[in-house]
């Protein structure tokens, strides 16, 4: 049994064209891998998404389909499962204490930060991150530094001091890259 992630960060009502796309694409592959002998295995679609508005396409590719109720047994259909972490509690996110920390990477990145929250939110953020692989972590922090609009360099610092102070200096400098390579793009964006 395969999985197939997606990952939205805006409600899609057309999530299910892509998801067809990307599951044609894998069985595509398997297919040839296997020389086409066999029965494929199955493919689970699921969508994680954190944004902000209500998620309220159904999460079936027939409602994508303009047909009679008579016509539609006839027609490719498959669900989807969609995971709306807005909606979890951050302990109920995961019981893998990575995977945890990925989806409240996600989770909290279209939020508004006050002074008061903010740090020992990204302190269980990267306490969550921290379990895992050290890719994990620089992945973890580039993606806060350019999803996070509302959070103060100073409280990330302060925050990776806490948790994962011999990592300091090395993931701040990933992020000051990063947060570089975003200036020059803009720069180069408003010169055109």
């Amino acid at each position: 049994v395969y999985c197939l992630v997606e990952h939205k960060s805006e409600p899609d009502g057309r999530i299910g064209l892509q998801l067809l796309r990307y599951l044609t694409r894998v069985w595509d592959r398997l297919d040839a891998q296997a020389g086409s002998a066999g029965l494929l295995p199955p493919v689970l679609p699921l969508v994680v998404y954190h944004g902000a508005p209500e998620w309220k396409h159904e999460p079936r590719f027939s409602a994508l389909l303009d047909a009679t109720d008579e016509l539609k047994p006839r027609l490719l259909d498959f669900p989807w499962s969609l995971v709306d972490v807005g909606q979890i509690d951050d302990a109920a996110l995961s019981r893998d204490p990575v995977l945890r920390g990925g989806f409240l990477v996600l989770k909290y990145a279209r939020q508004e930060f006050d002074s008061a929250q903010a740090l020992p939110r990204l302190e269980a953020i990267l306490r969550a991150v921290s379990c895992g692989p050290e890719r994990l972590w620089h992945l973890s922090v580039r993606y806060i530094g350019a999803a996070y609009r509302s959070l103060d360099e100073e409280v990330l610092r302060e925050a990776l001091h806490r948790v994962m102070p011999e990592q300091e200096e090395q993931l701040m400098s990933t992020l000051a890259e990063k947060w570089l390579e975003q200036g020059k793009e803009r720069g180069i964006a408003l010169g055109k």
